[in-house]
């Protein structure tokens, strides 16, 4: 294996061979063989094209940069204390194996496939995006950072004492198999749906964001929504026990007013009893014909976010609800025609200022 130091020596060199580079920077490489580099010390740019699949070893403190194109399926091993840096485009499959105190980052994008996998005490992030496919692997006690973003769709696998961390944002679809002792933790945001297999998992779930779970061992915040991995009802769903009324929730401006404006505008006094002047839900989801609650004031936010909204209880009855059950666009919100506001509350139910109105009855019984 021939041996490089500079820049100049490395210039009259094909690339037809394996080859290590040592404290070599600032240099751009177009790989036109599957040849194998090794690097130490040393951080240049690697591009790939085509079919080939060749193979960077970055040890010492290299961080090194590999952008892998078409159908390219590059190995990048990351040792020591390496950093990196992997883009996959196009139909690209990169394999990026990360050991000792690593920390690669690894760049997902349009159809491509990259396969990570963290052992030891490695670090690695990966990010997702367009409708890439990336597998993670977490192995002994590494704690990879897995971001999954637009229609992406990444497995996450954890073993040993491994604490991977699942951040899914836009409409991705990532899946957490949980295995061994490890510990990972998932937080999903806007319209992404995440799916968990295996055991103990910590979950945060915001916006318009589905958790959804064959196991029960899992940990969670106040917010989370767990959904099985089959069809229900709106209050089956969400663990609610059957009733005559239940308290769902609504979030109004600072006068207790809603569609402020409007031919819609709406007046929701503390105490006053609600009645729709037009009801006509089965048209459609969203729009006029109905008003619409929510199952916790959180979920509320997504609707409207103005400065100096409240929250606020509603009592309704189950004759006055209405649920869309062909796949809502959002499925922790239903339609009712009638409600009398019990109070005004905070984004975690506490009441503010309940005056003399009481609760007349809650069936609601969250996981």
């Amino acid at each position: 294996m021939k041996e490089f130091d500079s820049i100049e020596k490395l210039k009259k060199f094909d690339w037809s061979d394996d080859v290590k580079l040592i404290g070599i920077n600032d240099c751009v490489i177009r790989l036109r063989h599957n040849t194998t580099i090794i690097l130490n010390n040393s951080s240049p740019i690697f591009s790939v094209y085509g079919s080939l699949s060749p193979t960077v070893e970055a040890n010492g403190s290299s961080s090194p940069r590999v952008v892998a194109n078409d159908n390219s399926s590059p190995r990048v091993e990351a040792n020591d204390n390496s950093s990196p840096r992997v883009e996959a485009t196009d139909n690209s499959s990169p394999r990026v194996e990360a050991n000792g105190n690593s920390s690669p980052t690894v760049e997902a994008n349009d159809n491509s496939s990259p396969t990570v996998v963290a052992n030891d005490r490695s670090s690695p992030t990966v990010m997702a995006y367009g409708r890439s496919s990336s597998i993670v692997v977490a192995n002994d006690n590494s704690s990879p950072t897995v971001e999954a973003n637009d229609n992406s769709s990444p497995t996450v696998e954890a073993n040993g004492n491994s604490s991977p961390r699942v951040v899914a944002y836009s409409s991705s679809s990532p899946t957490v198999e949980a295995y061994g002792s490890s510990s990972p933790t998932v937080v999903a945001y806007d319209n992404s749906r995440v799916i968990h297999n295996g055991h103990k998992v910590h979950v945060k779930c915001f916006a318009n964001s589905l958790f959804i779970t064959r196991s029960k061992e899992y940990t969670s915040d106040q917010h989370i929504i767990i959904q099985p991995d089959k069809k229900y009802g709106f209050f089956e769903r969400y663990g609610i026990a059957q009733s005559d009324t239940y308290i769902l929730y609504k979030k109004v401006s600072c006068e207790f007013k809603t569609q402020e404006n409007t031919d819609n505008e709406t007046l929701w006094l503390v105490g006053s009893t609600v009645t729709h002047k037009n009801w006509n839900p089965e048209q459609r989801e969203c729009g006029e014909g109905k008003f619409h609650a929510v199952i916790r004031p959180l979920f509320s936010d997504r609707f409207r976010s103005e400065k100096g909204d409240r929250y606020i209880a509603i009592q309704i009855k189950a004759e006055d609800l209405y649920e869309w059950e062909d796949n809502p666009e959002y499925p922790y919100k239903i339609g009712f025609r009638e409600g009398i506001v019990l109070y005004e509350c905070d984004v975690n139910y506490p009441r503010i200022n309940a005056g003399e109105f009481s609760l007349i009855s809650s069936s609601l019984a969250l996981r």
